[in-house]
C-alpha cells in the first residue's frame, strides 16, 4: 500500500528490492513546453498591452479640472 503524503517521483524501486532515495529527471517532449523567447515576448507583450490599455483610459474617460496657475520670475523687468 502506498502511504498517506508520499512523493513517489522521488522513490526508485531497485532490483533487489531497496529503495533508492534520489529524485526521478522527468523527462518532457519539446512540443509540451512554450520556447523561452516565446514566452518572453508573450509577457512583454501582455505588459505593454496593459500600459497602454491603461493609459487609454486615462485619456479618454477622465477630463482634467482646469485652474489658474501663477508663478513668479526672477531679476525680470517690464518695460
Amino acid at each position: 500500500m502506498e502511504e498517506q503524503g508520499r512523493n513517489l517521483s522521488f522513490y526508485r524501486i531497485l532490483d533487489n528490492g531497496r529503495e533508492e532515495r534520489q529524485p526521478i529527471e522527468r523527462t518532457t517532449e519539446p512540443e509540451g513546453e512554450m520556447p523561452t523567447l516565446l514566452r518572453f515576448l508573450t509577457i512583454v507583450g501582455l505588459i505593454a498591452g496593459l500600459f497602454y490599455g491603461s493609459m487609454f483610459v486615462l485619456a479618454n474617460f477622465f477630463e482634467p479640472s482646469p485652474h489658474e496657475m501663477t508663478k513668479s520670475i526672477r531679476d525680470a523687468k517690464i518695460k
